[in-house]
């Protein structure tokens, strides 16, 4: 009996077809622009210098007296000699130098104020008041707060958008000596007890 002839049979694992099917056709992308190419609002934004977001502003007395450069001195030695206060040192020099950028500028925030209010008033339809503009003044006892106030107040009236600038200070809140004398509160200086209504 002769053994079965397996030459002749196929054998599929000798003849499949072990090549990889064919690659899809490659994509043809248009290359990336380049970020400087692309279109000025794609851009990111340039680089901000730096600078203090603050509404603080540091300046040096030199670079500060140097603004009054501009700015015509509305006062004389007579105004400065009735404007100081008892042992103050005030110069003519020093409200040119100190006091009268400082005027402008707090006249520019009036000006600016000012304008706001009736911008608003012209959207809104409306015809209010323009409410008062508050400067205070705060420091230590005998600083010098009653003779800056003056002073401010002697150089804003001379500023043609602040024509009428009122003092008001914490003194005139105070009750008189015969009625401190009479509650037992002369020796409670600065205790809103003193005072006949406390400003705020």
């Amino acid at each position: 009996m002769s053994a079965p002839d397996h030459s002749a049979r196929e054998r599929p694992e000798a003849h499949a077809d072990h090549r990889l099917p064919p690659l899809r056709p490659a994509l043809h992308t248009a290359p990336l622009p380049r970020l400087s190419d692309a279109a000025p609002w794609a851009q990111s934004p340039p680089a901000l210098q730096t600078r203090s977001s603050s509404p603080f502003v540091e300046l040096e007395r030199d670079t500060w007296a140097h603004l009054a450069d501009t700015i015509e001195q509305p006062l004389n030695q007579d105004d400065v000699d009735r404007l100081r206060g008892i042992g103050e040192h005030l110069s003519l020099n020093e409200v040119e130098q100190i006091y009268l950028p400082l005027s402008r500028l707090l006249s520019i925030y009036v000006e600016s104020n000012t304008e706001l209010r009736q911008r608003t008033n012209e959207f809104l339809g409306e015809d209010t008041r323009r409410t008062p503009f508050v400067i205070g003044v705060a420091g230590s006892v005998a600083v010098g707060k009653s003779t800056t106030a003056r002073v401010l107040q002697e150089m804003l009236s001379r500023w043609s958008s602040t024509p009428r600038v009122e003092l008001v200070t914490t003194d005139g809140f105070l009750h008189s000596n015969a009625e401190l004398e009479r509650r037992g509160l002369m020796d409670r200086k600065g205790f809103p007890k003193r005072m006949t209504a406390v400003p705020c």
